[in-house]
């Protein structure tokens, strides 16, 4: 946690927003490649209206909802909110 913790001494606001957007960015490309792998493994065994998860279409949902005025609700991300004492936003 130390380097976590020296990298916040010289990063902005923005460079620190600009890692995280990054680092979201990789966990859904790597959630839509494991999504597209399973999807391919049942379209070959035969399986039947399987569509390919869209990489492209998962980073607008995410664009889309950091642009947004309200973020969408998200009983997970309202959990985990609450338990750190944060406010939830309706």
């Amino acid at each position: 946690m130390a380097g976590a913790a020296a990298a916040l001494d010289w990063l902005t606001l923005a460079e620190l927003c600009d890692v995280v957007y990054v680092l979201l960015r990789d966990r859904i490309e790597r959630h839509v490649l494991a999504e597209r792998q399973t999807a391919a493994v049942l379209i070959a065994a035969g399986a039947k209206n399987i569509t390919l998860p869209d990489l492209a279409e998962q980073w607008r949902v995410l664009d889309d909802e950091l642009a947004a005025d309200e973020p969408a609700s998200n009983p997970d991300r309202d959990a985990l909110r609450r338990a750190v004492g944060l406010s939830v936003s309706r």
